[in-house]
């Protein structure tokens, strides 16, 4: 069983900058001869202090844009300028004024039409730019999730069959709540990825927090608890508010 590694901040912002520094380890450790990195953001409130922590990187030239295959976990299937748009959301607050190339940006083709055709066409995506055949399933240097309050990661939630499939690495979902139809990462891929940053920040996801890290397993209720089978490092970065309810045996914890 994979066993967390759990740091706790005493704000928002601060849980954006340890994600942020993530990325720069990832880099760091990755050789750069070339090399890319695959990195998938995920939507939702917490992303936005991940993305303003990596301008304010990225502004100190800490950033290796040139370097970074960027991908989505998650999305809603609707127009990029909806304001329920992950990508269109990332971009206006940050992507748009980066200097990406068009080519190292993968976004959900949400304009292909059913969601299932934007499922598949992502998946093939997916494999064409990691240079994965199938089966095989990618290794992703990292993945950046949200915590829902029902403790749904990308858009794998409570109940869904999703949660039991193996073999795709993209699925078309649905959710609870509008914008009810979703394309998400299977678990398949966010078990395989290398590291697993998961934000969640504020008194509102502090119940959930403590459920998902202190209850017995079942994903099938609490599908961030997929995460206990995954292969590489799970970190979860927590505001004071988020962890408040954590009793001690929730370690490792750190704060800083």
């Amino acid at each position: 069983m994979n066993v967390p590694e759990i740091a706790i901040a005493p704000d928002a912002r601060l849980v954006g900058s340890k994600a942020a520094n993530e990325l720069l380890r990832a880099a760091r450790e990755t050789p750069s001869r070339g090399d890319r990195l695959h990195v998938a953001f995920s939507g939702g409130s917490t992303a936005r202090y991940l993305l303003a922590a990596l301008e304010d990187k990225s502004n100190a030239g800490n950033v290796p844009w040139e370097r970074l295959d960027i991908y989505w976990s998650d999305e809603r299937c609707v127009p990029v300028e909806s304001a329920d748009s992950n990508h269109g959301a990332a971009l206006r607050q940050l992507l748009d004024r980066l200097p990406l190339a068009p080519e190292h940006l993968h976004k959900p083709p949400v304009e292909a039409g059913a969601p299932k055709t934007i499922a598949a066409s992502y998946e093939a995506t997916l494999r064409l730019v990691t240079g994965t055949s199938a089966p095989a399933i990618p290794r992703f240097d990292i993945v950046y999730l949200g915590l829902g309050l029902d403790a749904h990661i990308a858009s794998l939630f409570p109940g869904s069959k999703a949660l039991e499939n193996k073999d795709r690495l993209v699925l078309h979902t649905r959710a609870p709540v509008q914008p009810i139809e979703r394309i998400s990462f299977s678990p398949a891929v966010l078990l395989a990825a290398n590291r697993v940053v998961l934000l969640a920040c504020g008194q509102e996801k502090a119940a959930v927090v403590k459920e998902v890290l202190e209850s017995p397993p079942d994903p099938s209720r609490l599908p961030a608890q997929l995460l206990l089978s995954a292969r590489g490092r799970v970190l979860w970065f927590l505001d004071t508010a988020a962890a408040s309810l954590l009793s001690p045996r929730s370690a490792p914890l750190s704060t800083w």
